[in-house]
């Protein structure tokens, strides 16, 4: 079956030489759902689409830098467990605010569902109460968070699509233990770190509370990353924790390359630039080890 690959141009145009990225996705491996997907990934790199020039597709032969890959989702430094194939819809909007909140209000929504199923796993495989607990627990807060978002985004004229994300039951203890090393115990640590900057120095005091009650959540859906993480280790062999260990090594590194095609900062909303991101993330792999 064929896969494909997306490239973004933010400067140029595609075969030309001021293409100033090349990213390949090979999750996809339909050309509707991989056009979809390449839609989503440019804008949630690039949320002002105002400055973007073209996204286009190719087939992908394994070479190329990969900055997702299908272990990972694209939603770079937002916060929340999104299904690993969720990608953000476009949306239209002359302000860029908006339009970051709209993205960042799927990710939330989508969110809910990786949560649900994940509780539904935890339960299947005899995790213990409080594990299957703070899994609803977090679905619970995400669908908050998704509405707060949208809420944000719509008073600033842009209304966030409905999101159907479908997340697929785990097939064993290895499985969720993966997953948890990329999704949780890095990218969801992240973002959490990163909604904790919000909440201090969103220029907008009504998103700066919001964050503030986000950033709260997510710091308890990390440390419960952390904890599912504890548990996992202590019912799968030895060996696994060596493999946890390079998961989480290869999550840093994905999410170092989105950060590189970061957009500038935004101060309404409290988010750091690129390079003070990936400073940020330089500290946490240090943590990691």
């Amino acid at each position: 079956m064929k896969r494909f690959a997306c490239q973004y141009c933010l400067n140029g145009s595609v075969g030309g030489t001021t293409c100033s990225l090349s990213v390949t996705d090979p999750c996809v491996a339909d050309v509707n759902e991989a056009a979809d997907a390449c839609a989503g990934w440019c804008m949630a790199i690039n949320p002002n689409h105002l400055t973007f020039s073209s996204c286009s597709l190719e087939p992908w032969d394994g070479s190329g830098p990969i900055v997702g890959d299908c272990s990972s989702n694209s939603s770079g430094c937002g916060t929340g467990r999104p299904p690993r194939s969720f990608r953000p819809r476009r949306t239209r909007s002359s302000n860029r605010t908006a339009a970051e909140l709209s993205i960042a209000a799927q990710l939330e929504a989508a969110s809910v569902c990786a949560f649900e199923v994940l509780a539904l796993d935890l339960q299947r495989f005899g995790a213990p109460r409080v594990l299957v607990a703070s899994a609803r627990r977090a679905a619970r807060d995400e669908t908050r968070h998704a509405r707060a978002m949208t809420r944000a985004a719509k008073r600033r004229g842009c209304t966030p699509p409905r999101v159907q994300a479908k997340a697929r039951s785990a097939a064993s203890l290895k499985t969720i233990a993966r997953q948890n090393a990329d999704e949780g115990c890095v990218r969801e640590t992240f973002g959490a770190a990163v909604a904790v900057i919000q909440a201090r120095t969103a220029r907008d005091p009504a998103l700066r509370r919001t964050m503030d009650r986000i950033a709260r959540d997510e710091l308890r859906h990390a440390a419960f990353s952390w904890r599912l993480h504890e548990w996992l280790l202590s019912q799968l062999p030895p060996t696994e924790g060596r493999r946890l260990a390079a998961v989480r090594r290869r999550a840093l590194d994905a999410v170092d390359a989105e950060l590189a095609c970061a957009p500038t900062a935004n101060p309404e909303l409290g988010l750091p630039d690129g390079l003070a991101l990936r400073a940020l993330l330089r500290g946490m792999r240090a943590h990691l080890g």
